[in-house]
């Protein structure tokens, strides 16, 4: 696989997720074009938090792009992160999320949004596919030994899998849960986006536990950039409402989904610590 390749995808990636959700939520926001990018009930909270969890995600392909550029020298071979050549957790999730964003917005009556995610979902899926064909001859360090953190981390990642499966993308938000998750002007079609994106963490979950301190070390940096990012905006929307006397100041918000980002994030961060504290000095080099 060419690493020249993916460093090229990873910036691709990076526009995508740092530009098209302000492009789509902002950029049309209060024109006559916004009912063509935004779904009905309008929702600014919604729009403000998928903004902020994307933008996690373009900084974790920022991450990867600095990480690859870096070449750590092995006597007389160049050395990468086996996440700088092979395909990860982290690409599966995001054409999961571009191909559900492109879907689920056709689905809803939002034809520009559909339109967008569709040709980001092309234009990863591609970029995906070239890297895929390529060789190289670039020396890789080895997936992570099975420690005790990696398979803690593996059982958590699967088990937070599970509850996003069950909940929040097959139950109905409606009921005990509400105060504690949605977020008004109710928006079920908006709900139904947010339902995709969970899926698509959730796939992303469950193929970094196969190996969350090697080659699927990159979905752990989302989880950590993505949720703190998540948290925040939903902490100082729930807090401002609450201070300009607003229809989301519930405290459940700040119980419920925001701790909820927060510890995932948190638990994230801390594996990724714990690892790399075992890991130093312990991977030799491989050819693959």
């Amino acid at each position: 696989m060419s690493a020249k390749l993916l460093l090229e995808r990873t910036l691709l990636s990076a526009g995508v997720w740092l530009l098209l959700p302000a492009l789509t939520l902002l950029g049309f926001r209060s024109s006559r074009w916004q009912d063509f990018f935004r779904a009905r009930p309008f929702n600014d909270s919604y729009d403000a938090m998928f903004i902020a969890a994307a933008a996690g995600i373009g900084l974790t392909s920022f991450w990867i792009w600095l990480s690859c550029r870096e070449r750590r020298q092995d006597g007389k071979q160049r050395v990468r992160p086996v996440y700088c050549c092979r395909l990860n957790a982290f690409h599966l999730f995001e054409l999961a999320a571009c191909a559900s964003l492109g879907f689920l917005n056709f689905t809803v009556g939002v034809p520009g949004s559909a339109l967008v995610w569709a040709a980001a979902f092309v234009c990863l899926l591609t970029g995906t596919a070239m890297v895929a064909r390529s060789q190289t001859d670039v020396v890789v360090e080895a997936s992570s030994r099975r420690t005790i953190p990696s398979l803690a981390m593996s059982a958590f990642l699967i088990a937070a899998a599970t509850l996003f499966i069950l909940f929040p993308v097959l139950q109905p938000w409606s009921g005990p849960p509400e105060l504690f998750v949605r977020w008004h002007p109710f928006s079920p079609a908006a709900e139904l986006l947010w339902r995709g994106i969970f899926l698509s963490f959730a796939c992303g979950m469950l193929l970094a536990a196969v190996d969350p301190g090697g080659r699927h070390r990159p979905f752990v940096v989302l989880l950590v950039l993505s949720g703190y990012l998540h948290a925040a905006e939903m902490a100082v929307d729930n807090l401002v409402s609450a201070r300009m006397g607003a229809v989301n100041r519930n405290p459940e918000h700040l119980y419920g989904d925001v701790l909820g980002w927060f510890v995932l994030a948190s638990l994230a961060l801390l594996f990724l610590i714990l690892d790399r504290r075992n890991e130093r000095g312990t991977r030799a080099p491989s050819i693959r």
